[in-house]
C-alpha cells in the first residue's frame, strides 16, 4: 500500500540528509586520511579500515598489482560492500515500484495518516504562539514542506550542514586537549568556534536556498492571494532561521554545561543565540521574497568578490567571536562578559530598527527577480 511509502518518506529524507553530510565530511577529511595511510600497514589507526574511501583505495591498489596485504583485505571489503549495496538497491527498487510508484502521485496525499498526538500538540502550540498571523502560518508550513519534499533543496541544505559540521569537527579536534579537564575549566577558543561554524553555514545555506524556487509556474497562487508587505515575508524567513538556531543553542547549553559547568554552558548558549540573531538580521537585510516562490537568475555580483566577503564574514563570526568570548570568560573580572552581551544586544536592536525603517517604505513582495541588464545605463536619461 502507498501508506508504506508515506512512512518511508521521512526515513528516506533522514538517510539522504545524513549521507550527504557524511560525504562532505569525508571530502574535507581526505587530506588528513592521506597523511595517516602510511601507518595503516603497521596496524596503526584501526578506525581507518572502516572508511569506504580506504576500501576503494585498497581495491584500486589491488587492481594495479603489488599491493600490501592490508590493501588486499580492503579490496575484498570494497567488493563485498559494492555487491551488497547494489543488491539492496535493486531489491528495494523492485519491491517499491510494484507496490507504490505507479500510484504514489495520485494517492500520496489522500492516504496520509493523521499525525501523532505529540506532533499535533507541538504544531498547534507553534501556530498559536509563534506563527500568530495567517500569512506566517501559510508561508512557514509551505517552506517546511518544500525543505522536506524537494530533493534539490534538502540536498543543498545537507551540503551546507556538512560544511559546518566538517569545520566544527576540525575546531573540536584542535581544542580536544581541554575536553579532558575537570568540570569548571575553560575550553579552548576553538571549541567555542565549533557551534558558531555550524550556525554560520546553516544560516547562509538557508539564505541561499530561499532564493531557489520550488515550483515556479505555481507561484501565481501567492501572487493573487498575498497582499502583505515585504516585512511580512522577511518575518517568515527569520522564523524559519530561528527553527535551526534554537536546537544548536540548546545542544550547546547541554554539552558545555555538562562538561565545563553551568556558567560556561549558559554563556555559550546565550552568546550563540545573540550572534545567530545578528547574522540572520544581516543576511535578511532588504529581503523581500516569500521563500521558494521567486524566480532566480543567479548571483548579481562578482562570484569572487562574493566568496571573499563570505570568507571574511566567516572568520569574523566563528574564530573572531569565539576568541572574543573566550577572552571575556578567561578574565577574572566578570565585567567584560555583560559588556560584550550588551554590545551584541545593541547591535541586534540597531539591525532590527534598520529593517523596520526599510519596511516603512511600503515595499511589496517580489515574485520576479529581474536579471542584470546587458547594458548598464547608470540611470542616465
Amino acid at each position: 500500500r502507498c501508506a508504506d511509502a508515506l512512512r518511508f518518506r521521512p526515513i528516506s529524507f533522514a538517510f539522504q540528509f545524513i549521507s550527504t553530510i557524511t560525504l562532505v565530511l569525508l571530502l574535507f577529511a581526505t587530506p588528513e586520511i592521506e597523511a595517516l595511510l602510511p601507518r595503516l600497514a603497521d596496524g596503526g589507526h584501526p578506525m581507518l579500515t572502516w572508511l569506504p574511501t580506504v576500501w576503494l583505495l585498497g581495491l584500486y591498489q589491488d587492481m594495479l598489482g603489488g599491493a600490501i596485504p592490508v590493501f588486499h583485505a580492503m579490496a575484498a571489503r570494497a567488493v563485498t560492500a559494492l555487491l551488497a549495496a547494489g543488491g539492496a538497491s535493486l531489491a528495494l527498487f523492485l519491491a517499491s515500484y510494484r507496490r507504490c510508484v505507479r500510484r504514489i502521485r495520485e494517492s500520496a496525499e489522500s492516504e496520509a495518516q493523521e499525525p501523532a498526538r505529540l506532533r499535533r500538540f507541538v504544531v498547534t502550540w507553534f501556530d498559536r504562539y509563534v506563527l500568530d498571523q495567517p500569512f506566517d502560518r501559510a508561508c512557514f508550513h509551505f517552506a517546511m514542506r518544500t525543505l522536506s519534499r524537494s530533493r534539490r533543496h534538502r540536498l543543498l541544505m545537507a551540503g551546507f550542514a556538512g560544511l559546518g559540521v566538517s569545520v566544527a569537527l576540525q575546531d573540536a579536534a584542535a581544542g580536544r586537549s581541554t575536553a579532558l579537564h575537570a568540570v569548571g575549566a575553560l575550553p579552548a577558543a576553538n571549541l567555542f568556534a565549533a557551534p558558531l561554524a555550524i550556525l554560520f553555514f546553516l544560516l547562509t545555506g538557508l539564505r541561499f536556498i530561499f532564493d531557489l524556487p520550488a515550483e515556479l509556474p505555481a507561484n501565481w497562487t501567492f501572487q493573487i492571494a498575498v497582499r502583505a508587505r515585504a516585512e511580512a515575508a522577511r518575518r517568515v524567513a527569520k522564523k524559519l532561521m530561528l527553527l535551526w538556531i534554537v536546537p544548536v543553542a540548546i545542544a550547546s547549553l547541554i554539552v558545555y554545561g555538562t562538561i565545563w559547568g553551568v556558567r560556561v554552558g549558559v554563556a555559550e548558549a546565550g552568546f550563540l543565540l545573540l550572534a545567530a540573531l545578528i547574522l540572520s538580521e544581516v543576511l535578511l537585510l532588504d529581503y523581500a521574497k516569500i521563500p521558494f516562490t521567486c524566480s532566480y537568475y543567479g548571483p548579481k555580483h562578482n562570484a569572487g568578490v562574493t566568496l571573499a566577503i563570505y570568507l571574511l564574514a566567516f572568520f569574523l563570526f566563528s574564530p573572531g567571536l569565539a576568541s572574543l568570548e573566550h577572552w571575556t570568560l578567561a578574565l577574572k573580572n566578570p565585567a567584560p562578559l555583560p559588556a560584550l552581551t550588551s554590545l551584541l544586544v545593541v547591535g541586534w536592536i540597531a539591525l532590527r530598527r534598520r529593517a523596520r525603517e526599510g519596511a516603512g517604505s511600503g515595499r511589496q513582495i517580489v515574485f520576479t527577480d529581474e536579471p542584470e541588464p546587458i547594458v548598464l545605463t547608470m540611470d542616465l536619461r
